[in-house]
């Protein structure tokens, strides 16, 4: 059976400003564990999973920018200085309520290249090793019932 592949680049500070793709011409909506998100039709492509020198598993990316779009976006969402996850989500043709894959395949978007045509970089897995522990910064920002 054909499938969908959504994805969604998740905006470093403001989840609410993520950019939700699907290659397509049309936008579609699917349903995803918080509910029903429109993705918007656009042309990318997934590369094949690869190994970079350092041994982390990766995939390259392409989304096109002739519209300027997800540039300007990218752009934005860089001057955060926070890692821009992307997940891929994995539907049926048939089916845009149920995804296939849960949880949906998470991973970090590095090497951005943008250029008028299009962005490209690459999407890597976490490295567990290079993680520190624990791995979240414990601040008021974030946890406001720590301060006083």
């Amino acid at each position: 059976e054909s499938h969908w592949t959504p994805i969604e680049i998740i905006h470093p500070t403001d989840p609410s400003k993520s950019l939700r793709l699907i290659n397509n011409t049309e936008d579609l909506v699917f349903t995803l564990s918080e509910g029903p998100k429109t993705f918007t039709a656009a042309n990318y492509d997934i590369g094949k999973l690869g190994s970079s020198a350092e041994g982390i598993q990766e995939l390259n990316l392409a989304v096109g920018n002739v519209d300027r779009v997800a540039g300007d976006w990218l752009f934005e969402a860089a001057q955060h200085n926070e890692p821009i996850e992307v997940i891929i989500h994995y539907y049926l043709q048939n089916d845009l309520q149920t995804p296939q894959l849960v949880p949906p395949i998470s991973l970090f978007l590095t090497d951005v290249d943008i250029n008028v045509f299009q962005i490209t970089g690459r999407l890597a897995f976490i490295s567990l090793k290079d993680v520190s522990f624990p791995s979240q910064k414990y601040t008021r920002r974030r946890f406001p019932s720590l301060g006083g």
